[in-house]
């Protein structure tokens, strides 16, 4: 895969608290590359307000690995971190534009109704389902119709 903009965000989930100089991995894409990445770089990350930059990344072939300041002074909580990190790609999107935040995929689930056996309640309960799964489509498009404005990537109303 070759990433064609400037930078791309990777998430990392982690399960226990990073020690002063332990290492965060954040998995590529599917389909990225090492040669995807910018070799050398720093990234920053945010905690409890407080942002820890010039953080320094080691791109390996699966994965980037970032390390947690060996004099920070708190570890790293467990939790989930999205990080920017360059590409070495950046030559088919202006330079500042970026990657939208991501949307989650939206699943509609209708409730089936049967005609002989419906009642004035279960009919209600199946209109309200239908309506919330609805509600939620238009708010999903919503937000990423406000992210690609944001990032300039769509011209604003």
């Amino acid at each position: 895969m070759s990433i064609d903009q400037p930078t791309v965000n990777l998430k990392a989930v982690t399960t226990a608290d990073t020690d002063a100089g332990g290492i965060i991995t954040f998995p590529f894409l599917a389909g990225m590359t090492q040669a995807d990445l910018a070799a050398t770089q720093t990234v920053y990350i945010e905690v409890y307000g407080r942002v820890f930059d010039g953080l320094a990344v080691t791109v390996g072939t699966t994965s980037a690995d970032v390390a947690w300041p060996g004099d920070a002074p708190y570890p790293l909580p467990a939790g989930e971190y999205t990080v920017s990190f360059q590409t070495s790609m950046p030559a088919g999107l202006p330079e500042d534009a970026g990657q939208a935040a991501a949307v989650a995929p939206v699943v509609l689930v209708a409730q089936a109704v049967d005609p002989a056996t419906i009642d004035l309640p279960g009919l209600a309960t199946a209109y309200n389902t239908a309506v919330a799964a609805h509600d939620e489509l238009a708010t999903q498009f919503n937000a990423l119709l406000a992210s690609l404005q944001a990032s300039g990537l769509m011209a604003p109303e």
